[in-house]
């Protein structure tokens, strides 16, 4: 899989002003003066891979990253625009940062090194929590002729960035209604350009996992050129029995101009994941602040008021790090 790589950073400055006082994990059996274990956290900064500027994601990422600087005490974090879930499977596992947004289905395929990770299995992957728990959305111009699933077998689709969570569940999703990846056509952009390519016809569909109400897609659908595809609910019951990293949803009638009626979907869930080399307490803290904190991230940002506990295990397909089970084992929400 081609790697994109966009290391925008946000917030260079506070890069700058920390980069002197930065730290790595202490190396396994590493002491202080008594002998002891290091305690606290070990990392002063924490860099966060989203996906590109014009995504919910970004804006995610940077509600957690303030979040994170003025919550969590010692730490200071930053959001980096880069090319999204596929892209910030590579930039974790090269240290590049230190938490990245990675949608559910894209995280299964890195760990087990399937479909868009073929021969590339990553390991070094490790849970934090969900973030969002996204609802497929099937957005379709109305001109296309689009009215099932199976439809979209030789359609232009926009995917966003190649190799991105976008395409990953575009893949997915279509390969269960028997549509092969080279039988429809990849057309790649960012995130929003691929949302004014559909609503100006000059791609067919756009299928979106995000969060139900999103203002992007609420402007997608607002000039009556496009709309949502519904899916067969025996569909759905088919593809949630053997996946487990997603589950129904149902995007109600009235979340979007003209959708009046509720629409049948699939989900997913923006995991947020860090790597296996952090130390347990920097996570740890992390994790606490994260769920702790969730009044203030609805302040910043209205769709993070799924990140609760409750749903952090919602499509967790990789190992937790320890840091993350020893604080949701805590609290309850982990037996």
């Amino acid at each position: 899989m081609k790697r994109t790589l966009s290391l925008i950073l946000v917030g260079v400055m506070l890069i700058f002003a920390v980069a002197g006082c930065g730290s790595t994990p202490a190396p396994e059996g590493s002491s202080n003066d008594e002998g002891e274990a290091p305690k606290g956290p070990q990392l002063s900064m924490i860099r966060i891979g989203t996906a590109s500027m014009t995504g919910n994601s970004y804006v995610q990422g940077s509600a957690i990253a303030q979040m994170i600087t003025e919550k969590v005490e010692g730490i200071n974090s930053a959001a980096q625009a880069t090319g999204g879930s596929g892209d910030n499977c590579y930039l974790l596992d090269e240290d590049e940062i230190e938490l990245g947004f990675i949608q559910s289905a894209t995280a299964k395929q890195a760990v087990t090194g399937t479909g868009s990770f073929d021969g590339q299995k990553i390991e070094s992957l490790r849970g934090v929590g969900v973030v969002v728990v996204n609802a497929f959305h099937i957005i379709v111009n109305t001109k296309s002729g689009i009215e099932k699933p199976s439809d979209l077998r030789g359609k232009k689709v926009g995917v966003a960035t190649m190799g991105g969570g976008v395409e990953v569940n575009a893949n997915i999703v279509l390969g269960e209604f028997g549509i092969a990846e080279d039988e429809y056509e990849h057309i790649y952009s960012t995130m929003g350009e691929a949302l004014e390519m559909v609503k100006l016809g000059q791609v067919d569909a756009v299928i979106y996992a995000t969060s139900i109400g999103n203002a992007n897609v609420y402007d997608t659908l607002s000039n009556g050129t496009c709309t949502l595809l519904s899916l067969p609910q025996e569909e759905i019951d088919r593809i949630t029995s053997k996946r487990d990293e997603f589950g129904p949803s149902v995007i109600p009638g009235g979340s979007y101009p003209d959708v009046p009626d509720d629409v049948l979907a699939i989900s997913g869930s923006m995991l947020l994941l860090t790597r296996e080399n952090i130390d347990e307490e920097t996570i740890y803290t992390v994790t606490k602040g994260l769920f702790e904190n969730n009044d203030y991230l609805v302040a910043q940002n209205a769709s993070l008021a799924d990140t609760i506990p409750e749903n952090a295990m919602v499509g967790m397909c990789v190992p937790l790090h320890p840091g993350a089970e020893r604080y949701l084992k805590e609290i309850g929400a982990l037996e």
